[in-house]
């Protein structure tokens, strides 16, 4: 997804889910130009809002609580497009970065999510969280109970492993970028990511 207000060019990979959109990593030219640069400001702000996406007639409405952004040429853009990354997740390792833009965790540098070919564990913030899974058209479908390590957790830790068991719970959408990002979104929470390395 990406767009321009007439001076710098900005975009990200974009996962829409539930009527909303969830970005990973947001680039995007650097130039200043005088006037335009508030407004390149809030389209940045609005997509990080994981903002809601309705269509009224020949117009599609992009909102968050701060901002709001009325498109109505959905004609096909002319560039070129990535050529879709491998989306299996079978013997895949993630380096967790953000979950609902936050990095707050107990290990920061060990945050990660692993994939088998039938079950998953990640290390969100303070407990790692575990259980089966399956996949079904770029969604995860978590079966049974999401077990996790018991450990005491500060309750600002605690709350964000709960919104990574939540989001589990979710059956989200996810997508692997062509760069190696992921992004699972579902149920109001994302969580972003890469390869580990």
């Amino acid at each position: 997804m990406g767009g321009s207000l007439g001076c710098n060019s900005f975009g990200a990979l974009a996962l829409y889910t539930d009527g909303r959109f969830a970005i990973h990593s947001w680039s995007g030219t650097a130039m200043y130009c005088e006037g335009i640069a508030e407004q390149e400001r809030a389209i940045s702000e609005l997509f990080f809002a994981q903002p809601a996406v309705e269509q009224k007639g020949s117009q599609v409405v992009v909102r968050s609580a701060e901002h709001q952004v009325v498109l109505s040429d959905r004609q096909a853009d002319t560039l070129e497009t990535a050529v879709p990354a491998s989306q299996a997740l079978i013997g895949t390792r993630w380096r967790i970065s953000f979950i609902d833009q936050s990095e707050k965790s107990t290990s920061p540098e060990d945050r990660y999510l692993t994939f088998t070919d039938v079950s998953w564990q990640g290390l969100a913030s303070c407990a790692t969280l575990f259980g089966a899974y399956l996949t079904n058209q770029g969604r995860l479908i978590v079966e049974d109970e999401i077990a996790s390590t018991e450990q005491l957790c500060p309750e600002e830790y605690a709350a964000l492993d709960d919104a990574f068991a939540d989001l589990m719970r979710s059956n989200p959408r996810y997508l692997v970028g062509p760069n190696g990002e992921l992004i699972i979104a579902g149920h109001g929470h994302v969580l972003t990511g890469g390869a580990a390395q």
